[in-house]
């Protein structure tokens, strides 16, 4: 009983980071030679709002780009965006919410494992050690 209710424990602590995993966040500023650059980590966001459009995408990707409304160019360069950039990054989601799914199992049966080999142990080890219940030294 007490197994089955840390295992759902440890399911729904996880639950959370195996619907949404946290990957981090990737931002880029359009350049006008139709090509997008790397900003890095560093680089405030809230400033760049200022100044600049943000146009956000689903896997944690920022793009930035001149004030107002995106002209033909800008919007031109959108699908090459997406699958240069965004659609990667679906492969880091899918990967972070597996390794959250390996950790969460470890975290519920690899304990309850180590309690049941101990109780084992330590019930072979109060019988005397012996491989067949007939063997046991009597009192």
């Amino acid at each position: 009983m007490l197994s089955t209710v840390w295992v759902v424990v440890t399911g729904a602590m996880y639950f959370e980071e195996i619907q949404s995993p946290g990957i981090p966040e990737a931002n880029f500023l359009y350049v006008d030679a139709d090509e997008f650059e790397k900003i890095p980590v560093a680089n405030s966001r809230y400033e760049m709002r200022k100044t600049m459009t943000e146009v956000t995408f689903p896997t944690n990707v920022s793009l930035f780009t001149t004030p107002g409304e995106p002209d033909d160019k800008e919007r031109a360069l959108v699908p090459g965006f997406l699958i240069k950039i965004v659609e990667p990054r679906y492969a880091e989601v899918r990967a972070k919410r597996w390794d959250t799914v390996h950790l969460a199992i470890q975290v519920a049966f690899v304990p309850i494992a180590v309690v049941f080999a101990l109780g084992g142990a330590l019930v072979w080890a109060f019988s005397g050690f012996s491989k067949r219940p007939e063997d046991r030294k009597s009192h």
